[in-house]
């Protein structure tokens, strides 16, 4: 070794970490089992946790709703069909407030009062705001419409049509008829007629003679005549008398392009000095007058007859037609003014609900003809939730009645009512959902029929996943022909529609809740079944599913401890989209007509009001939120648990 090289001794060297102590890092986490990880991570997943509450919430309304809402939902309550949603707190809102606006009523004007016209089967009371009023037409019969013209037309195109009066007998001689018949001379088009009269000059039992008064043609437009002299002038000889019976009528020939013959008549008229016109129940100036004799001959005779086939029909009579704001609560729960007997209001008083005074001269038991009159100013609500008379507002004229050996005079009182008092509530009620065709809470029939749809979609759901997972862990873990076999039979048996099954189960042994959740499981377990084979051949060949077998395990705590737990991501997925899909299921059966019988549910509520959904579409459209936001809040949630079971994602954020 030469001296330029420096020396190594063992002094020269030194442990670095002989002062520290030697070890793994110190774990940073607490332990935890697979499903507090799984929670873990679940909450995190801010759309599944407030999916999870909103299915929370309407699990807890389908249990207490139809508890807690006392609204009769079995009866059939007609004063109270379709009323609108009414929301609390929303009374002065433009929404939820219990009004809709209604277009197009027809106005009746018929009283001289103008005071007291009022748009038909509407409450004055109820209108909310000003009244448009529209003038319009109608080819309906109406007692509320005016005019129109008398619009006859053929059965056939092959037939002819016309009109004429009854039978009418008066005296040419002594008095002047003068005809008036006016045919539409802007509606009419190439169709031929002729204006006639027959008159019975040898007696009704005589053939009649046809007079032409208007010859066949297009000419319309007003036709008049003097009918007397036209009558006088073409008398038989030999008939010296004057007095005839008539017949006065329109004759309309095929139409030669091969349209329906058909006219239009503005006016039939025949006017004459006397006071007592023979005529006067056979003429029209209006069509709409005339065809309601035609609804109701029992009273006013129609008077008219069809020439050979035909159909008289109105055209565009006028009509007011309204449109405004209505307030259906108060025209419902609102108050009105009722005739009320003494003995009401005196029972009244005894139940402490009302109080007022009796005019002692009028109420003195010891004189003959004794009643009880009320001072009207004496009159006070005790009572102002229970009390339904709110005021009195006049006395009628005492009724003289016999009771036993006297005279009483009993009195009536015009009485203003509270009717949602009357009816047993405190306040106007509220439907959240409005009421349906048969004026029954829709908001409880909903969650009513939820509670019975999530009884069926979990029952269901259960026995599906319970079936499905032995199915497709036998399958999926022993492969082989096993599999095969099994995978054939589900092959045959998914491979029928699942709505053929479930109608002809139904069909075939009715349908109840017991037929509905079998109809439910002959083949609802499948795709659970489908899902867990494809999870177990995807997880039975691991290392540690291998080690584990290597170690002794059996078959159930391989299927059960190694791969289930693996593969139970997917498989809770499916099953929690189940119960939806299993909600789904009965509600489309039930608009086939095949639901539920002697209990509701969500299917039977909408189907039953699917009919309305043109005039009270928020019948249709709150239960189908219903299902809309159970769909939702399932799919989230589902979505939530997958990641949650998800072996991969242990530990991770």
């Amino acid at each position: 070794m030469t001296d330029n090289k420096q020396k190594i001794t063992e002094k020269d060297f030194v442990l670095v970490q002989q002062d520290q102590k030697i070890h793994d890092l110190k774990f940073e986490t607490k332990p935890t089992t697979y499903f507090k990880d799984a929670m873990k991570r679940f909450v995190k997943n801010k759309s599944s946790v407030v999916a999870g509450i909103i299915i929370g919430i309407l699990m807890i309304l389908a249990i207490f709703v139809p508890i807690f809402n006392k609204n009769d939902i079995v009866r059939s309550q007609e004063p109270y069909r379709f009323l609108p949603p009414r929301w609390p707190g929303f009374e002065n809102a433009s929404v939820l407030n219990g009004r809709r606006y209604v277009k197009n009523i027809i106005y009746d004007t018929t009283d001289p009062d103008p005071a007291n016209h009022t748009p038909v089967g509407y409450d004055n009371t109820a209108i909310v705001g000003e009244i448009d009023l529209v003038e319009s037409t109608t080819n309906f019969p109406s007692p509320y419409a005016t005019g129109g013209k008398l619009f006859v037309y053929a059965d056939k195109p092959t037939f002819a049509t016309g009109i004429q009066t009854n039978k009418v007998a008066a005296d040419f001689g002594a008095d002047t008829y003068f005809l008036e018949l006016e045919t539409d001379n802007v509606l009419n088009v190439d169709n031929k007629y002729e204006i006639y009269v027959l008159v019975y000059y040898h007696g009704l039992n005589g053939d009649a003679t046809q007079i032409t008064l208007q010859q066949m043609g297009t000419t319309y437009g007003l036709f008049t005549t003097n009918l007397s002299t036209t009558i006088l002038n073409n008398r038989p000889a030999g008939v010296v008398t004057d007095t005839f019976t008539v017949q006065i009528g329109v004759y309309v020939s095929v139409n030669e392009s091969g349209k329906l013959a058909q006219i239009y008549l503005n006016k039939l008229v025949v006017n004459t000095e006397n006071e007592e016109n023979p005529f006067a129940l056979h003429n029209f100036t209006e069509a709409n007058e005339l065809l309601l004799r035609r609804s109701d001959e029992a009273k006013v005779p129609y008077r008219y007859q069809i020439v050979i086939a035909g159909t008289p029909a109105l055209y565009e009579a006028r009509v007011i037609r309204a449109s405004f704001e209505y307030d259906y609560y108060k025209a419902v729960y609102g108050e009105i003014d009722r005739r009320v007997g003494i003995s009401e209001l005196l029972r009244a008083r005894e139940d402490g609900l009302i109080n007022f005074e009796l005019d002692p001269a009028a109420s003195d038991h010891t004189k003959e003809g004794f009643n009880y009159q009320i001072v009207a100013d004496t009159f006070e609500v005790l009572d102002d939730e229970r009390s339904q008379y709110r005021e009195i507002k006049f006395a009628y004229a005492p009724q003289k009645i016999k009771a036993g050996s006297r005279w009483l005079y009993v009195y009536n009182y015009e009485v203003t009512i509270s009717r949602f008092r009357e009816m047993g509530f405190k306040a106007e009620p509220y439907f959240l959902f409005g009421t349906n065709q048969s004026g029954q809470d829709f908001f409880k029939i909903v969650f009513n029929g939820l509670r019975t749809s999530l009884i069926l979609g979990f029952s269901a759901a259960a026995i599906n996943i319970f079936i499905g997972l032995v199915w497709g862990s036998i399958s999926g873990y022993y492969g082989g022909t096993i599999d095969i076999l099994m995978e054939r039979f589900t092959e045959i048996l998914g491979g029928v529609p699942w709505i053929i099954i479930m109608t002809l189960t139904i069909l075939h042994l009715g349908n109840n809740f017991g037929v509905f959740l079998l109809a439910l499981i002959l083949t609802g377990w499948i795709g659970t079944a489908s899902v867990t084979r494809s999870q177990f051949y995807r997880y039975k060949r691991r290392e540690y599913v291998l080690a584990s077998r290597t170690l002794g395990a059996k078959d159930g705590r391989l299927i059960f401890k190694h791969i289930l737990p693996n593969s139970i991501g997917p498989i809770v997925t499916g099953a929690v989209l189940m119960i939806p899909g299993i909600i789904f299921s009965e509600a489309t059966i039930s608009y086939l007509g095949l639901g539920l019988q002697g209990l509701g549910s969500l299917g039977v509520a909408l189907s039953e009001v699917q009919a309305y959904i043109s005039t009270s579409p928020y019948l249709i459209v709150s239960g189908s939120l219903v299902i809309a936001l159970l769909m939702i809040s399932f799919n989230l949630f589902g979505n939530g648990l997958r990641d949650a079971f998800n072996p991969s994602l242990k530990g991770v954020e």
